[in-house]
């Protein structure tokens, strides 16, 4: 398919930096509040994570449909491209989620047979089942280990593959190869398909809206309500401010059709697609309302931050393991609210600075990738040797 021109702003390319590294950091604020660490007794912050891996469904489905139309590509330069950026972050996460579990063995044996062992039987099986990204077909739930966010790249990996097969095929090609999709990936992913292309569709409406006189009528409505729920939550009158909770309790409450077909829905839950469905909402209005901040291209502020922003795969994949090897050496314990903040701090600093590192990894999967299919093109194109 031919590109079409797309473009991003760098007011809105800015905005998108800073929802996908809110969306991490709240994913690692949420397992401050699970078993494996109790270091915050309060409250349960898990519905801080709940928020957040739907945003990265929708985002990454923005982010590949940006790419997708705006670049020249084939199926196999799209699926190389994916496989380096995944396994640029989860072979190094795997490596360090092997070598945590062992350091945790070796340091405080008691805290590995509470919270590592009863996820380290089939050892084997679950490295392949997660490194090839089928660990949530079919309603399984294969945690690898001591990295619990490793789950979210099963479904992410199954979504890239089934758009590629969307964009790039045709007519039988296209259909077959959906039916075969959908029979290895299972109902749960299926389930949560269409709101990752939802993400496709924001950027869609966004890049079809944002010229158009419409876009600024709605830049004032969402303007006037926010200035409203603003000045009346002032005054005591919330009801405006929770609208959008209220909303995303009701579809929540809605019934969950895999249910009906006594599937497991442990991940794809209808929480999941209500708080991914007025994200993507807010999202839209909020790139609309980014168009209004005039940024120079590559300005300072959007450049450093970047930089910053481009640890949010490092933080969000390899937090998880570096939480559970603090917790087992009692740098993170509850009522040390100083030592914990240091401690994640320091996680969270570390994972950014080997954000720089990993892309490199990145760069030379993909350039060993492309060779590979060179070398085997190549190959196939000698001539045959003959007896005679």
């Amino acid at each position: 398919m031919a590109a079409k021109s797309a473009t991003l702003t760098e007011s809105s390319s800015l905005l998108l930096d800073i929802i996908r590294l809110s969306a991490a950091l709240l994913v690692v604020i949420a397992h401050l509040s699970r078993p494996e660490f109790s270091v915050v007794l309060t409250n349960n912050l898990q519905f801080l994570g709940d928020l957040a891996v739907p945003v990265f469904f929708v985002l990454s489905g923005f982010v590949i449909r940006f790419v997708t139309v705006s670049r020249e590509h084939t199926l196999r330069v799209y699926l190389i491209d994916r496989a380096s950026r995944i396994y640029s972050v989860a072979l190094p996460a795997m490596a360090l989620t092997l070598a945590v579990a062992a350091l945790c063995f070796l340091v405080n044996r008691p805290y590995f047979d509470q919270e590592i062992a009863p996820l380290s039987n089939h050892a084997a099986l679950r490295v392949t089942l997660n490194l090839t990204f089928l660990s949530q077909i079919w309603g399984f739930n294969t945690v690898q280990f001591a990295d619990s966010p490793f789950w979210s790249l099963s479904y992410e990996c199954l979504f890239y593959v089934a758009y590629g097969f969307i964009f790039y095929l045709r007519s039988t090609r296209r259909i077959l190869a959906l039916i075969a999709w959908a029979v290895v990936a299972g109902p749960q992913v299926l389930f949560l398909f269409p709101l990752w292309l939802l993400g496709c569709a924001l950027y869609d409406g966004y890049q079809a809206i944002r010229r158009k006189p419409s876009a600024g009528i709605l830049r004032t409505i969402t303007l006037l309500y926010v200035g409203a729920a603003v000045t009346l939550g002032a005054l005591g009158h919330t009801e405006l401010i929770l609208a959008p909770v209220h909303l995303d309790r009701a579809m929540a409450a809605l019934p969950n059709p895999l249910l009906l077909v006594h599937e497991n829905s442990i991940r794809a839950t209808t929480l999941a697609v209500a708080n991914g469905t007025l994200a993507a909402a807010a999202m839209f209005l909020l790139l609309l309302l980014s168009d209004l901040v005039s940024l120079a291209r590559n300005h300072p502020c959007a450049r450093r931050f970047r930089r910053i922003a481009n640890g949010t795969f490092t933080i969000y994949l390899m937090h998880y393991p570096l939480m559970m090897l603090a917790r087992s050496v009692n740098l993170l314990r509850a009522n040390a609210p100083i030592l914990d903040t240091v401690s994640v701090s320091g996680i969270v600093l570390m994972l950014i600075a080997i954000a720089g590192p990993v892309d490199t990894f990145k760069s030379k999967l993909r350039s060993t990738l492309g060779k590979a299919r060179l070398s085997r093109r190549a190959l196939a194109s000698r001539p045959v040797p003959t007896t005679r």
